[in-house]
């Protein structure tokens, strides 16, 4: 006849007691299953805790000893510092790309008649200013004489408007394309080239189709970087981003307001790159938007295709982050 031990009776006979849930990635070493989201309980017989698989009912430890001390918390601090310098450089470099991509198409949407245009228009004012230095040979005129910035003296008929005489003077001929510039009234000059339409070039817009491609790209990265963010939070962090690359863009749009141009070219860069800067920035957060919502889903469907099952339980993340059961083995 046998003896039992009566606490040891009580012990056996005593209920599981639930302590907490498996928050992250655990897999069965019988199967392969990964135990997240499952119940821990503290067994009474040898008051460890324990977790069951609910794929082939195998009983897991989940009871583990620091092999590294306090340094494995020191450790953990690093790495977690570093990932946060990552995202922030990567959150840079969004906004710079968007940015860049948002120029370009600014820089090449003037049309090359436009630039003619301007050209044209200059030369015919540089023409009558020249004409307008001719000696006045009416009776009692008297005539002034200004000396230009390479020594030449010009006479000028009385009534010379300031403008011109500090035309005259300025001497170079980029410093004239500035001067007349700034006398110039921009709306009239883009009606009299045939309107928005004549001085924009519609193939600039190509620039959209990379533009789209690495906005919705960088999207996909930041709805799976960000993986504790919902819908709104993630439209959130759009705004950010884009208002970033609005930061970045305040840099030649004043540059554009504050100099004067002194090419045709650069005359019609100013006037047709800022509103093409603007619209191609608000274009980019829509690929940007589409991006961080379906990054996620596109993320676990291409897991799905391309791992294996018992490769795709350590990804669980991705599934229990949005409310899913994780993947099966």
């Amino acid at each position: 006849m046998s003896v039992t031990d009566p606490v040891d009776d009580k012990q056996a006979k005593a209920p599981e007691q639930h302590v907490s849930v498996i928050v992250g990635d655990r897999l069965c070493v019988h199967c392969g299953y990964n135990l997240t989201g499952q119940n821990i309980y503290r067994e009474p017989h040898y008051d460890l805790l324990i977790a069951r698989c609910p794929e082939c009912g195998s009983v897991a430890s989940v009871l583990e000893y620091p092999v590294l001390g306090r340094w494995a918390n020191r450790w953990a601090a690093v790495i977690a510092a570093l990932w946060v310098l990552v995202l922030l450089v990567i959150w840079l470099g969004t906004s710079g790309v968007l940015f860049g991509l948002s120029m370009a198409t600014g820089a090449q949407g003037a049309r090359n008649e436009f630039r003619i245009y301007i050209e044209d228009e200059y030369k015919q004012w540089e023409a009558q200013q020249a004409g307008a230095t001719a000696p006045n040979t009416a009776p009692g005129a008297v005539n002034t004489t200004v000396a230009t910035a390479g020594g030449t003296v010009i006479t000028l008929p009385p009534g010379t408007p300031p403008q011109i005489s500090a035309f005259l003077n300025r001497g170079s001929r980029f410093a004239k394309f500035t001067t007349w510039w700034s006398l110039l009234d921009k709306a009239t000059l883009v009606r009299g080239a045939g309107g928005v339409r004549a001085v924009i070039d519609p193939r600039a817009f190509l620039m959209w189709v990379p533009l789209s491609i690495v906005a919705f790209i960088l999207g996909c990265f930041w709805g799976i970087a960000l993986l504790r963010r919902r819908r709104l939070g993630l439209l959130i962090w759009v705004g950010v981003i884009m208002a970033t690359a609005g930061v970045y863009a305040l840099i030649p749009t004043l540059m554009w307001f504050w100099e004067e141009p002194s090419y045709p070219w650069s005359a019609a860069e100013r006037i047709v790159a800022p509103p093409l800067l603007v619209l191609s920035l608000a274009y980019a957060a829509i690929p940007l938007s589409i991006g961080v919502l379906v990054g996620r889903p596109l993320a676990r469907q291409l897991i799905r295709t391309l791992l294996p099952p018992k490769l795709r339980s350590s990804l669980s993340l991705l599934w229990t982050t949005d409310g899913y059961d994780p993947p099966r083995v």
